[in-house]
């Protein structure tokens, strides 16, 4: 029975019990059915490889065969040949063309040449010189005649050279002459001939061998149009094939897919809940920034610069130190917060500072007043004995006020405290702003 990729889709199913109730295709089902084609497609095979077997033994003969190769074999050669004698000859013909063309320069050169001459041959010129330098000897001659005698001799000197060369030209006319000659005779080729009636004594043959086996091509052409339908049913059958095992394939990816879809479900709601958690802890944040926000602005720098302006004048300045602040700052202070600690003149002295005692004091100052008898020395003048803290020094260089060097330096530096403390106090509402502007852009950031 020859299963269609129709009915290859219609096998039941087992159902796996999940949340989406995810069907899982039947495997059993689809092996049987995989089988049953596995065993038609072998039948046909086995039917074409039968009907291959006729074709081969329906063949012609070894000898009718062997016989037709034998004589295409010897039309190829013969081809071979006669192509090669055929370039050969028009080889020849050309070597002839170009023979005759140089044979008629040499001819125009060396009638040129001959026409120049009083002289043709080599003997004549001898003769002539000979005949010359004896009347030159004879010593009859005139000094003119004389000359003349002389310069004819070298005139035909040089003649017997060019008569030499006419004899050369002429050997290699007759050389071409010869050569031409014998390509004449290759032309007039007795075996080209022969080839011409042997190629076609063969091809008569060959034509009646191919006549012969008609009638058996008839029979294989039959077999052959069995063949074909054997391949047409089994390629068939072979997509059939395919097209049940795609079906399988694509009810197991949907299974797949349901499964993954049921993952990416439970992800989504483990997602979700993450998201809310995070959620909850921005609002967290948030609410944090919120409170930070509403602290005023330089609270503590404002209690810094109190401290260190109370500690100069306590311990190098003049007069009461001021413990109270701008009644503004005191009244936005204790409105925004109650519990803000207000500058300790006692606690705060910055740690490390080295007191001097009264006595020091009394010390220094009468010291001052008896060289200042002798010496007029300003009464401004005070001790270079200073110490500070390595603390102390660090808040005023992070306010950017002058660490003082001794005494003299410390109403400067209680100055620039002072401004400083006057600028905190002028700009704490911009700060403010500021502060409420960085916190909903950190909102933004935080909720996005």
């Amino acid at each position: 029975m020859i299963i269609s990729a129709t009915d290859s889709e219609q096998y039941p199913t087992n159902t796996n019990q999940t949340n989406l109730q995810i069907s899982k295709p039947d495997d059993e089902t689809y092996w049987k059915q995989l089988e049953d084609l596995n065993n038609t497609i072998d039948k046909l095979k086995e039917e074409l490889v039968g009907i291959n077997e006729k074709i081969n033994n329906s063949s012609e003969s070894g000898t009718i065969v062997q016989k037709r190769e034998e004589l295409r074999s010897q039309l190829d050669r013969l081809r071979g040949k006669q192509a090669e004698k055929k370039q050969g000859r028009l080889k020849t013909y050309e070597q002839i063309k170009n023979l005759s063309e140089t044979q008629e320069k040499k001819k125009r050169t060396l009638k040129a040449a001959q026409e120049k001459l009083q002289y043709r041959t080599i003997k004549e010129i001898d003769s002539q010189i000979l005949k010359l330098e004896k009347q030159i000897e004879s010593g009859n001659l005139k000094i003119v005649e004389e000359k003349r005698f002389i310069s004819e001799i070298s005139s035909l000197k040089r003649s017997k050279k060019t008569v030499e060369e006419c004899v050369n030209f002429q050997l290699s006319i007759d050389s071409d002459e010869k050569a031409i000659k014998e390509l004449r005779s290759s032309i007039d080729d007795k075996e080209f001939r022969e080839t011409n009636a042997q190629y076609e004594k063969i091809l008569a043959e060959l034509d009646s061998i191919s006549k012969d086996h008609a009638s058996d091509k008839e029979k294989r052409n039959e077999l052959f149009e069995e063949r074909k339908r054997l391949r047409d049913e089994l390629t068939t059958q072979i997509s059939d094939r395919k097209a049940m095992k795609e079906d399988y394939n694509r009810a197991k990816q949907k299974y797949k897919q349901l499964l993954d879809e049921e993952r990416r479900r439970r992800f989504e709601m483990n997602r979700k809940k993450r998201e809310e958690r995070d959620e909850q802890k921005r609002s967290e944040i948030v609410s944090r920034m919120r409170e930070e926000a509403e602290i005023p602005a330089f609270q503590e720098e404002i209690l810094i610069c109190e401290n260190l302006i109370n500690y100069f004048q306590t311990q190098y300045g003049t007069g009461k130190p001021t413990l109270q602040a701008d009644t503004n700052l005191t009244n936005e202070s204790n409105n925004n917060n109650n519990n803000i600690r207000q500058p300790d003149v006692i606690n705060n002295i910055p740690e490390g500072t080295l007191l001097v005692k009264k006595s020091d004091r009394e010390e220094d100052y009468f010291g001052r007043s008896k060289s200042s008898k002798k010496t007029k020395i300003p009464k401004e003048k005070k001790s270079n004995k200073f110490n500070l803290s390595l603390k102390t020094m660090e808040q005023l260089i992070s306010f950017k006020v002058t660490v003082p060097l001794n005494v003299s330096d410390v109403d400067k530096t209680i100055n620039e405290l002072k401004e400083k403390k006057d600028y905190f106090v002028e700009n704490q509402d911009l700060e403010k702003s500021a502060a409420v502007v960085v916190k909903e852009v950190t909102e933004i950031e935080v909720n996005s």
